[in-house]
């Protein structure tokens, strides 16, 4: 039979006909006692104790009993159900007041945040970004154009005007990001961020400079400057740029902090939805050992009763026999007192 119903009252057929047959045997025996004893107008009509005459039954029957029973095991059926719901009740208070442990810790935090969003990642207008790329191409056009004047190989007058262009933003760029950083009384930034300018202008006198010979041997006479602005305006953009495009200091570190406790207050919500699912897990399987339980201990019972009313069925067809058999037509005083019961004392009790 299935395990995952409870079948109150129910047994096993195969145990029912193995139980019928050895019955069947100690039922004969008992009908051939009741007239063997008649006979001899035994039991005495005063005789108060049956035991003497039908003990042999009620061994016979408890030693069925304990074959049977031991097969069901419900003994350690019970010994295991008992085990696991101990087990889980104290894993679950442990599941409880972690989960509460975890809450506190939540609302904690988020009376800290005090409706603080998780911080995202900042949107730029793209114009502005498009802009300054066409500068940085420009400068970089014509950087390049300046060394190819000086003579050599046009593809390392290129490199090296693609290299003085990549110092010219990384420096302007540094700048401008030192001025969204520069907290008050940090000099080593103040200093940083003007060497990086004066760095940057030396570079912008000379490329501006080498332009303008570069006009005068071309004839075009373009003064020394104009190339001076133009390439102050693509420092000027880098170092605006790098301003909008670079967080402050403080934003940094709020929106540092803001992000680490929103990721510790997930971690907590993932674990506390891991030990609702755990304990879930043990509620279902708590049913399914107890439903496991509940059918052993059932067919147990069943099991005793069936031998019972077999054993009480064999007395009283020795009685039945008896009193018909002797002669003295009486009825023993014992034939009129309950019968004893079997001896479970070894076995499983329901």
């Amino acid at each position: 039979m299935s395990k995952d119903t409870i079948h109150y009252g129910l047994s096993d057929p195969e145990q029912n006909k193995r139980l019928a047959s050895k019955a069947d045997a100690i039922k004969q025996q008992a009908r051939k006692d009741g007239v063997f004893f008649a006979k001899k107008n035994r039991p005495t009509l005063t005789e108060a104790s049956l035991v003497p005459y039908i003990g042999r039954y009620a061994t016979a029957f408890e030693e069925i009993l304990a074959k049977e029973q031991g097969e069901i095991k419900s003994d350690m059926q019970q010994s295991t159900f008992t085990r696991f719901k101990e087990d889980m009740v104290k894993r679950e208070s442990q599941i409880d007041a972690r989960i509460e442990t975890l809450e506190h810790e939540n609302q904690l935090d988020l009376r800290a945040l005090d409706g603080k969003p998780k911080p995202h990642a900042k949107k730029h207008n793209p114009i502005f970004a498009i802009v300054l790329g066409i500068i940085y191409i420009g400068e970089l056009y014509y950087n390049s154009l300046a060394f190819a004047y000086l003579g050599g190989n046009p593809i390392g007058a290129y490199l090296i005007g693609a290299s003085v262009t990549l110092i010219e933003g990384i420096l302007a760029f540094a700048a401008g990001k030192n001025l969204v950083r520069i907290e008050e009384g940090d000099r080593s930034r103040y200093l940083q961020t003007v060497v990086f300018i004066l760095i940057n202008l030396g570079i912008v006198i000379a490329m501006s400079t080498l332009r303008a010979r570069m006009g005068d041997g071309l004839q075009t006479h373009t003064p020394t400057w104009i190339f001076f602005l133009v390439n102050i305006a693509f420092l000027a953009g880098s170092i605006v740029f790098s301003k909008f495009f670079f967080p402050s200091t403080t934003d940094t570190d709020t929106a540092s902090a803001t992000e680490e406790q929103h990721r510790i207050i997930e971690e907590r919500t993932a674990e506390i939805k891991q030990l609702l699912s755990e304990k879930e897990s043990l509620k279902k399987a708590f049913d399914q050992e107890e439903k496991t339980y509940l059918y052993v201990i059932s067919l147990a019972k069943t099991v005793y009763e069936q031998i019972d009313a077999q054993y009480r069925e064999t007395v009283e067809l020795f009685k039945t026999e008896n009193l018909i058999t002797r002669s003295d037509l009486g009825t023993p005083v014992c034939f009129l007192h309950t019968i004893p019961p079997l001896n479970t004392t070894k076995n499983n009790k329901s």
